[in-house]
Formats: structure tokens, sequence, C-alpha cells
């Protein structure tokens, strides 16, 4: 769950993602977050990529999770968010999608930006995954 909801606002003071080694996939590294979006909410959170070989992919569900959180976008931004590298919007069909961005080593930031909220659903929460790991076999 998210653990910094004030803070993590503005780019200067994201949250740091907790990463561990993904189960089933080598050399993989995986971090996931709960988000709370509340009207007009912006959330950044922190990754740090190690080996410049690596890629980023994002993974994102509110909507289409059964969330209220209507258009959330989510970008892969430099270290002070003012770089979008990639960027996505959840559609009403379909959950975002950020595969394999290309990134050197060093510090970036997801975005979470909320649209709007589906009048008839009280959830106001987002769910993502993010993978740090080498580029998939072709």
């Amino acid at each position: 769950p998210e653990a910094m909801e004030a803070p993590n606002g503005v780019a200067a003071t994201p949250e740091a993602l907790s990463f561990m080694a993904h189960p089933r996939l080598p050399d993989t590294d995986a971090a996931y977050i709960l988000a709370t979006l509340g009207d007009g909410d912006t959330d950044f959170f922190s990754l740090e990529v190690t080996d410049a070989s690596d890629v980023v992919s994002i993974f994102c569900g509110s909507r289409t999770a059964g969330s209220g959180v209507v258009d959330l976008q989510a970008a892969l931004t430099d270290s002070t968010g003012t770089t979008v590298i990639e960027m996505a919007t959840e559609t009403a069909t379909e959950g975002i999608a950020i595969a394999e961005a290309s990134v050197s080593s060093g510090t970036y930031l997801l975005r979470l930006t909320k649209g709007s909220q589906d009048a008839t659903v009280t959830g106001d929460w987002a769910r993502c995954g993010i993978l740090i790991g080498p580029p998939a076999a072709p």
C-alpha cells in the first residue's frame, strides 16, 4: 500500500519503491503498488535501475479491475519528473502496459495521475506492478 500519500504528490519527494527478486523471472526485480488516488491526485514513486542493459515494465489497473478511477495515466519519467520516457492511459477495457521501456542506470519516477472518478463507484485505488530486468528473449 501507498505509504506517503501527502509528500509523494510532487516529483521532489517521491515514495521509494521496494523491489524484490521476481520468483519466476531470472535477474528481474519486482515492486507492487496499491495507490489511493483522490480527486486531482498525482503520485510519484521512485525506482533505481542499476544495470544499464535492463528495461522497465509497468502494468497498472484501476477501472479495469473494479475501481472508480477513470483515465488512470502512468508515466515513466526521469528523476526530476520533467522528461517523459514512456506514458500510457488506461481505457474502459484495457489496463496500462508499458513494456520494456529503454533506460540506462539511474533513478526514475513513476507518475500516476487520476483523470476523474466514476460517480457510481466509490473505489479510488490503482494497482501497479513494476519490473526491472533484462529484455525478453526474441
